[in-house]
């Protein structure tokens, strides 16, 4: 079997261990590095994901792995957060940061900018609209959107 094989059954396994404890897979890597096989897997769940939970579902999966047996070499599992300030690609990322700061860079310039900082207030498959700290509204098209992701402050 080759990689891109493996993958897919890797996938189809690995996607609904994933859904039975609802946590939602965000990316998945199965590449050679360094010659030696690496799985990454990053999860997550709307409340967030603990690095308890993390540590809990790779021995999980380490074991359903190990008996399914479709890597047939040795390789490196590792399942971890995406963390607070992951990329919102999809509208499942914006609606789960609808009402926060966010941080958004554009590839055109937009009133003289690249960057703004703003509550996100509605978005649809065209743009997004956020509020400014100086409370000025601002419609941004979603092509033009190079990097999304919530704004951290402490």
């Amino acid at each position: 079997m080759d990689i891109v094989e493996v993958e897919k059954k890797l996938k189809e396994l690995i996607e609904p261990f994933l859904s039975q404890r609802e946590v939602e897979l965000v990316e998945f890597s199965f590449r050679r590095r360094a010659g030696t096989l690496s799985l990454t897997l990053l999860v997550d769940r709307p409340e967030g994901i603990t690095i308890n939970e993390c540590a809990e579902i790779n021995e999980e999966l380490s074991r359903l792995l190990d008996r399914e047996v479709l890597i047939e070499e040795h390789y490196i599992l590792e399942v971890s957060s995406p963390g607070l300030d992951r990329s919102l690609i999809n509208d499942a990322d914006f609606k789960r940061v609808l009402n926060k700061l966010v941080r958004i860079v554009t590839s055109k310039s937009i009133s003289g900018v690249n960057v703004v900082v703003g509550t996100l207030k509605e978005f649809n498959v065209e743009e997004i609209k956020i509020i400014l700290e100086d409370g000025q509204e601002l419609i941004i098209p979603r092509n033009i959107i190079a990097r999304a992701k919530l704004e951290i402050r402490f």
